[in-house]
């Protein structure tokens, strides 16, 4: 497998790109959410890219079919692998990427329309991920390496992993093989908050909170977490920023 060219500029472009992420983040993050839910237990969670990133590549119509995967959900999972390849086209064709090349930037930029339309049959979709079959990221080359250390390109592949297990508890509600009087534990969020730059904030209590014998514990609970959230939210921002403005001196 080829390597990406200027490869040898890695180190400080990645810094650079990771910095880009970074600010444009900052600039969506407007608001703080926090919320309390009371679980039997507490799962770990563990991003692993390569794994996101080997079954999200494996959808198709004929996965989806193999799987037996509910019609009504087959459109929002064949949507994860289209913003997969549109997030690995819009690298292929930005100068500063190292995935960058003259060759092939005009033919992706043609492209990128195609890609952005849910309405593109599944046929005519340009396809240019590198494959994970027989690749192995760990061994420090590749493409398919350089490109799950990309920052943006790992953050999108970490929400669409998200919003995968999503789809994935849906669709084990509409499976044939779950019997019907079979109820899948749903953990009740108890206390949602809401904070946003202009000061706006908002709380929304579940109604199974008022007749709760822990009511108190917790609402205090909550009140807690509202106050850690937005000193690790301030703190976030300075950190950031200070980066930010080092960078920009040099």
């Amino acid at each position: 497998m080829t390597k990406p060219d200027k490869q040898n500029s890695f180190p400080k472009q990645n810094f650079n790109s990771w910095l880009n992420t970074i600010s444009s983040l900052l600039g969506e993050v407007s608001r703080v959410e926090i919320s309390t839910m009371i679980v039997d237990e507490i799962t770990e969670d563990v991003f692993l890219p390569y794994e996101v990133y080997q079954v999200i590549y494996s959808i198709s119509p004929i996965y989806l079919a193999e799987l037996e995967i509910d019609e009504s959900l087959c459109d929002r999972y064949l949507r994860l692998r289209r913003q997969l390849e549109l997030q690995y086209a819009l690298l292929l064709t930005d100068e500063n990427s190292i995935f960058y090349s003259e060759k092939t930037a005009q033919d992706v930029k043609r492209d990128l329309p195609v890609l952005a339309q849910d309405t593109t049959p599944w046929e005519n979709l340009p396809f240019r991920l590198p494959s994970p079959v027989n690749s192995n990221p760990a061994a420090g080359n590749g493409v398919l390496y350089h490109l799950l250390a990309e920052p943006s390109f790992k953050s999108i592949l970490r929400q669409l992993g998200n919003i995968k297990t999503a789809l994935d508890r849906r669709n084990l509600r509409f499976s044939a093989s779950v019997p019907s009087d079979y109820t899948i534990h749903s953990d009740i969020t108890y206390a949602h908050t809401v904070i946003q730059l202009d000061g706006k904030i908002s709380h929304r209590y579940a109604s199974e909170i008022i007749q709760h014998p822990q009511q108190q514990d917790i609402v205090k609970l909550h009140q807690k977490g509202v106050e850690a959230g937005t000193k690790q939210w301030h703190k976030l921002f300075q950190f950031v920023t200070e980066i930010i403005q080092r960078q920009q001196k040099f």
